[in-house]
């Protein structure tokens, strides 16, 4: 079942307490606050859609870990954490990029705490967020204190959506756990090129190629 939170702050932000990160010792990070990029160039990382991989290649900060035929792959702290960046490629020109983390947490609120505080920074930048909470099981739905358990489980998973009109880009937080393990990503999308390479199968079922993963976990 899907719970859609429209206001943010209202709900979900109050019954979350961020205190996952707020004592940690912080990684070095180039661009504050996240490293996603200077706020006034480009839509990620300072890169705007269409460049090559060479581009990338050149002035991408991170550190090189992998590369496919139509994706490139590096790793960086963002937001304080261990990240694989993926760049994706049609046609040999930028379309996609995803930013992903995944590692084990002690406490099973972590991961919301951090979903949280990454929506509250990236809506300072975008405005309101779409947040949507969807729910596998209504197992603990009516007991917020055990969302994180739900995630961890898998009976729930967040997203939280933003566009971008100066650069006509979707932005998708997304928080699901499996085994125990959250993962968390963030996906920037080129709308003009993902309109151009949609496919329709006999169902009408629109077809959008996967999200790109490296052959050797980082």
């Amino acid at each position: 079942m899907r719970h859609q939170v429209k206001k943010i702050g209202l709900v979900f932000l109050l019954l979350l307490t961020f205190s996952g990160s707020a004592g940690a010792q912080e990684d070095p990070i180039k661009f504050p606050p996240l490293n996603l990029g200077p706020d006034d160039v480009g839509v990620v990382r300072g890169f705007i859609w269409g460049i090559s991989k060479d581009d990338v290649r050149e002035f991408e900060t991170g550190m090189y870990f992998d590369e496919l035929e139509n994706a490139i792959f590096y790793l960086d702290y963002v937001f304080r954490k261990r990240t694989l960046i993926t760049y994706e490629f049609n046609k040999g020109k930028l379309w996609r990029v995803q930013l992903s983390s995944k590692r084990e947490y002690s406490d099973p609120k972590a991961p919301l705490d951090d979903f949280g505080e990454l929506q509250q920074e990236l809506s300072r930048k975008y405005g309101e967020a779409e947040v949507v909470m969807d729910w596998k099981s209504r197992k603990y739905r009516d007991y917020p204190k055990y969302w994180g358990t739900a995630m961890m489980q898998g009976s729930l998973e967040m997203s939280a959506r933003w566009h971008d009109e100066k650069y006509n880009t979707d932005i998708v937080l997304y928080l699901k756990g499996r085994d125990f393990v959250p993962s968390l990503t963030l996906t920037y999308t080129d709308k003009a090129q993902e309109e151009a390479m949609k496919q329709i199968d006999s169902n009408g079922t629109i077809l959008l190629p996967d999200p790109v993963k490296p052959e050797v976990n980082p």
